[in-house]
């Protein structure tokens, strides 16, 4: 499934020139929030959620990639994802990746204390709470499926080395209503809920092409490798 972001593209006439991004819906507020804060109209290729199956992301994600073969640039809203994206590569264009693990270090790369917040919580945004394998939707499936003593099983082996839900306050959606959703949500899983605050600073220097140390450029022909992240 690729959806075709429904902001017109300014076309450039050289279709060797030409750009595009390939991001993860989970991403869609705050990558929309982005390019409409510096006006940039570049296409989206919205790709479904497979976070949970690395293999298929990257099967996926280069069939999508092999697609575009008249654009100089592909630029990928992703971190490393579990090495999805590595080996991923373009004989047509240049690729362009933050240098990230995931998306949590995506929003939250300013983050001194990140490892040790990686360690005692669980970390959600609007995105990741709509998607279609969010928590509260596989909560509601083992719950509804297999009752409440297998849902008690999946919270334990899931969560038990964590005592905290985060959800990060990207700026790019309603936080208020979405923290209550965090707050019903921990309650049931017997943690506490926590606001972190986050950055789109990384986004929005993707959008641009604003490149630094923070970022991967991958030449055509070439592939995204473990040891550039």
């Amino acid at each position: 499934m690729i959806i075709l972001y429904s902001m017109k593209a300014r076309r450039n006439h050289n279709k060797n020139e030409e750009k595009i991004i390939i991001a993860c819906e989970t991403l869609r507020d705050e990558l929309t929030k982005a390019m409409e804060a510096h006006q940039v109209t570049i296409p989206v290729w919205w790709m479904p959620v497979m976070h949970n199956h690395p293999d298929k992301m990257h099967d996926v994600l280069q069939r999508t990639v092999n697609h575009f073969k008249d654009v100089s640039e592909i630029r990928m809203a992703y971190g490393c994802c579990g090495t999805a994206l590595v080996g991923i590569g373009s004989a047509n264009a240049r690729i362009v990746i933050p240098k990230v693990a995931d998306c949590i270090e995506l929003f939250l790369y300013e983050e001194a204390d990140l490892e040790e917040l990686r360690t005692s919580g669980y970390f959600l945004t609007r995105g990741w709470l709509d998607g279609e394998e969010g928590l509260e939707k596989q909560y509601e499936q083992i719950r509804d499926q297999y009752g409440d003593s297998r849902a008690e099983e999946w919270i334990h082996t899931l969560f038990h080395n964590y005592t905290k839900l985060n959800l990060i306050d990207t700026g790019a959606y309603d936080f208020a209503p979405q923290m209550k959703r965090i707050e019903k949500l921990a309650a049931s899983l017997g943690l506490e809920p926590q606001k972190i605050p986050g950055s789109l600073t990384l986004l929005e220097r993707l959008v641009i092409g604003d490149l630094d140390e923070h970022f991967i450029t991958v030449p055509s022909g070439g592939q995204i490798a473990l040891g550039d992240f």
